[in-house]
Order: structure tokens, then C-alpha cells, then sequence
């Protein structure tokens, strides 16, 4: 499904932005073409299991803990 691919490939590139820059995490949801931060929480934390930034906490490298793709 298309959506499920977009979904996906925006949590990718929001992981490796998360883990290499400094950038806002709000400015980040917009540049990932989310309308607010709390949407893309909300997706991000759905796709990992944990907060955006809680993964960036983390560091590069996170892989899903345990979240099911099949639920976005």
C-alpha cells in the first residue's frame, strides 16, 4: 500500500535526522510534510515504540522495539 511505503520511508529519514542533527523535532515533522509535531509523535512512536525524542536520545542505530507496522 502507498501509504504504508511513505509512512515508512518518512520514519527512516526522521530516524537519521534525529540521530545526525540537532534540528527541532517540530521543524522536522513539517519537513517530513506532517502538519503538526503531535501527528508525527504520534506516527513515530506507533513505527519505533518510543518518542522522537527518545530516540534521539538513543542515538543512531534504534531498530523497532517491538511496534507493529501493521497498525499504521
Amino acid at each position: 500500500m502507498p501509504i504504508r511505503y511513505l509512512t515508512a520511508w518518512r520514519m527512516r529519514l526522521a530516524s537519521k535526522a534525529l540521530g545526525f542533527s540537532g534540528e527541532a523535532i517540530k521543524t522536522l515533522a513539517f519537513e517530513l510534510g506532517y502538519k503538526n509535531e503531535s501527528t508525527f509523535s504520534v506516527v513515530f512512536k506507533r513505527y519505533y515504540g518510543h518518542s522522537p525524542s527518545q530516540h534521539r536520545r538513543l542515538g543512531p542505530g534504534v531498530t523497532l522495539s517491538g511496534a507493529s507496522k501493521d497498525k499504521l
